[in-house]
Formats: C-alpha cells, structure tokens, sequence
C-alpha cells in the first residue's frame, strides 16, 4: 500500500487520501474570498483525440460567465473573444496588482484593456 508522507503524517485509507486531497485543493486563503471561485471535481474519462486533452462540456451546472485577462497577459484578446461562442453572456475583464495593497483589481483605465 503506497503512503503519502506529510511530514510524519501518513495516509493509508483511499478515502483518507482523498479526503486530504480534496482539503488541499479546496483550501484558499482567506484574502482572496472577493473572487467567489467556484472549484469543480468531475470524471475525466475520454481524451479528445485531437488535443489528447480532457474535456467537460458546457450544461446547466457549468457555465463559462467571465474571462479575466491578468496583469501579465500577453496574448491574443481579440482572438479570445471571436472564439467565445455568438449569444453567450460571457464579461471580459482586464486586471491588474492593486498599487497599495496586495491584491488584484479591476484595470480601469482604457490602457490595457483587452
């Protein structure tokens, strides 16, 4: 049985494991509650044979709402948005580092707007 080492802490039960894990990838820093992230587990179980990526469509529990370009961003917004398919209500924002505070806030001046 494989063991997950945490520092002297061990894991031997898969539901444990996965217990853990799930506390791991669920577990944010409080500061960052202004975000509303949502998290999603979901079965991945075919590959596109084109990509050899895994994919889960769209549906009523899974909506794509927003696109935010970071304050590093340097690709193409424009092709972003054509790719974005006609009718969805999808708000793209642009980002940035907060100048006083360390946080991320919405670019208000039109110079980096994507």
């Amino acid at each position: 049985m494989e063991l997950i080492d945490f520092g002297g802490f061990y894991i031997t039960q898969v539901q444990e494991k996965w217990n853990f894990v799930k506390t791991i990838f669920t577990t944010r820093f409080d500061h960052w509650r202004y975000e509303e992230e949502v998290r999603v587990f979901c079965d991945l179980d075919e590959k596109d044979p084109v990509s050899g990526h895994f994919f889960v469509d769209y549906s009523a529990d899974l909506q794509l709402k927003e696109i935010i370009f970071g304050a590093n961003f340097n690709g193409d917004a424009p092709c972003i948005r054509e790719c974005v398919a006609d009718g969805e209500s999808i708000e793209f924002t642009t980002a940035r580092l907060a100048f006083e505070t360390f946080s991320v806030v919405t670019q208000k001046s039109k110079g980096k707007q994507f």
